[in-house]
């Protein structure tokens, strides 16, 4: 067991106790730490922190730390790691803490040991933590890459609007390129820029036409995942009247879910179907777009395009098995079978 300091008044860990310290890499920049055990008193956990951020500011005043502990337990892996704790008797990890006592790795893990002292106020295994104290002049944005190190490309990420959030801060408030960010975080430059743009989109456009309805904001994180993913909305997103078009679009529910932003283009393609779309929204104008692309809302339909499309680029290899193998030959005609029978029950002529 960890040996802990005890004032005159039998208060344990009343004072850091010191285990040596160690040197680490963080962006490419040696940081000696020094191992610790601390009492969870002497801990804070971070309101800043992009796990925390954006639930504080829904708060609209200062939390106390307890309300920042209660935060931090809504997430939804929060009580797999509350029991993972309490069962193992304590942290695996050592929290990574700043020279004054925030928490800038390892929130959660010290709001669980905040919930179970309250529950076992006795129990010394809820008494003290084990630590890395980071240096007084650790520079922020080396702070920055620590906690995007752990959850930005670690497996233990953050939800996808606070990692956006983190690697915007790094880029607006660390001052660092895209191509440095990338760098670091081992991640494709191309990516940090379309997350980075995407909070952009987010907090500009989206959040402010919600009137600060935060969770109802982040439930629509896909649809602008989706926008900035898709090729084929490269050219209509170049212009801002067009973002500023599909935020409307998004917030007056006129595009129901992440995926239906997969149609946009087609729905562009057509004035009629833009027209449904802005009026009556996704289900008017996936009604225009069918009657002249019925792959649209039917995934039947889609995979019979995409079987004609895979006939019309048969190589000449398949075309020689299929001259000769009857298993393949067989394929052709099950397919024809189903073609006819199709057919029938729906009463049109194939030819």
């Amino acid at each position: 067991m960890t040996r802990t300091a005890t004032d005159a008044s039998g208060d344990e860990s009343a004072r850091p106790v010191s285990h040596g310290s160690q040197t680490i890499t963080i962006g490419n920049t040696t940081v000696e730490v020094e191992h610790q055990t601390v009492g969870l008193d002497q801990l804070k956990l971070d309101p800043d922190n992009p796990r925390l951020r954006y639930l504080v500011r829904e708060l609209g005043h200062r939390p106390t730390p307890k309300e920042l502990a209660d935060l931090v337990g809504r997430e939804d892996f929060a009580e797999d790691l509350f029991r993972q704790i309490r069962d193992n008797g304590g942290v695996l990890d050592p929290i990574h803490v700043l020279e004054d006592g925030t928490v800038v790795e390892g929130n959660t893990r010290l709001a669980c040991l905040m919930r179970l002292r309250r529950g076992q106020p006795a129990d010394p295994r809820w008494r003290t933590v084990p630590i890395l104290r980071l240096p007084k002049d650790i520079p922020p944005r080396l702070v920055s890459i620590l906690q995007g190190s752990f959850h930005v490309q670690s497996k233990n990420k953050w939800k996808a609007y606070a990692k956006a959030e983190h690697l915007h801060h790094m880029h607006t408030t660390d001052k660092m390129s895209f191509a440095a960010i990338a760098r670091v975080l081992g991640m494709q430059e191309r990516v940090v820029e379309r997350l980075v743009k995407q909070f952009d989109v987010m907090t500009l456009e989206i959040l402010p036409k919600l009137k600060g309805d935060i969770r109802r904001g982040i439930k629509l994180w896909s649809h602008v995942d989706e926008f900035f993913k898709r090729s084929d909305l490269e050219e209509y997103r170049s212009k801002q009247t067009n973002v500023k078009q599909f935020a409307d679009l998004v917030v007056d529910g006129k595009i129901k879910g992440g995926a239906d932003v997969r149609n946009l283009s087609k729905f562009l393609k057509s004035a009629k179907a833009k027209e449904a779309l802005h009026k009556d929204g996704v289900k008017a104008a996936v009604a225009v777009v069918r009657r002249s692309d019925p792959t649209i809302d039917s995934q039947a339909f889609r995979r019979v395009a995409e079987a004609a499309a895979a006939l019309k680029s048969l190589s000449l290899a398949d075309i020689d098995r299929l001259r000769v193998e009857t298993p393949a030959q067989d394929l052709f005609r099950e397919l024809l079978k189903q073609l006819k029978q199709a057919a029938r029950i729906a009463k049109f002529q194939l030819e």
